[in-house]
């Protein structure tokens, strides 16, 4: 899946394998308290980016700062 969301270009992603879980977590820096899990790696990227698409927008109408 293709996310054409702009903000999103300004963040690092990092996948990890699981064990426990065992399955895929994407996480990403900036937001420490999100991940997402799934099975495949660009499953847990994409399901993390549709993710942070609407804690970006909920940021904004709330007036919060979005980490840059």
């Amino acid at each position: 899946m293709i996310i054409d969301d702009k903000r999103l270009q300004a963040y690092r992603y990092r996948v990890e394998w699981v064990e426990s879980d065992e399955q895929y977590v994407a996480t990403c820096g900036k937001f420490p308290g999100l991940s997402w899990l799934e099975n495949t790696p660009s499953e847990a990227v994409d399901g993390f980016c549709y993710m942070l698409v609407d804690v970006l927008d909920d940021m904004a109408k709330n007036g919060e700062k979005v980490p840059e």
